[in-house]
């Protein structure tokens, strides 16, 4: 299920966070878009995929152990079945969110109300993380959305964007297209069961190398 996230513009990152999350800049975008309600779960993967890589079996469990390079071939070839079947509008195709998109829908869009975690300021109750994951994946859509409705975009699994990482926002774009050159590594958002809360909130950044599977 993909939820409508309606244009507009927001502050994206922290002067309280990490010197990455910096400087602070106003992002405007000029489009609407649409975001999965949740994470994709691994049947959902599975039946895209015809595998289901993740250590933590669970048909509505989040899909991990998914390279950046997996993810993008997953949305590839979703946006191939789609179109074969007639579901999907020509010209229209599934991608990645870029950084200031996730960012953005993370926040809560035109809805923000401006809190730390994505749908809340305690982390528990938006999150699965160290302190209460017992050290696995949980089945999407247990903890409260945030304001547009999306859930697990704190915690639960990392989330690969489309955008190339940089150690910095200086020099990035600012109409929420994504970075596609100048640094190493792709951009992982959100934290995972086994982060800490300071890594779940909904501006920290991560960057992995785009064959990686290690903490994803």
């Amino acid at each position: 299920e993909f939820l409508p996230i309606g244009r507009g513009s927001f502050k994206m990152g922290s002067d309280y966070g990490h010197s990455d999350e910096k400087p602070v800049h106003t992002v405007r975008l000029g489009y609407d878009f649409w975001l999965g309600k949740t994470d994709v779960t691994q049947s959902e993967y599975a039946a895209v995929m015809r595998k289901n890589p993740s250590d933590f079996k669970g048909d509505n469990n989040p899909v991990e152990r998914v390279s950046w390079s997996d993810a993008v071939a997953f949305c590839g070839k979703l946006t191939d079945r789609e179109q074969a079947e007639g579901r999907l509008p020509e010209g229209w195709a599934y991608r990645l969110p870029t950084e200031a998109e996730w960012e953005y829908a993370a926040r809560g869009g035109t809805k923000s109300k401006g809190f730390k975690y994505a749908g809340s300021s305690s982390p528990g109750e938006v999150a699965w993380f160290e302190d209460n994951s017992e050290n696995k994946t949980h089945a999407v859509a247990q903890k409260i959305p945030n304001e547009l409705g999306l859930h697990d975009m704190s915690g639960n699994v990392w989330e690969w964007c489309e955008d190339v990482w940089g150690d910095s926002y200086q020099g990035t774009p600012t109409d929420g297209s994504a970075q596609i050159s100048g640094g190493s590594g792709r951009v992982l958002r959100g934290g995972g069961w086994g982060d800490s809360a300071r890594h779940v909130r909904s501006t920290y950044r991560f960057r992995y190398h785009p064959s990686g599977t290690d903490p994803l």
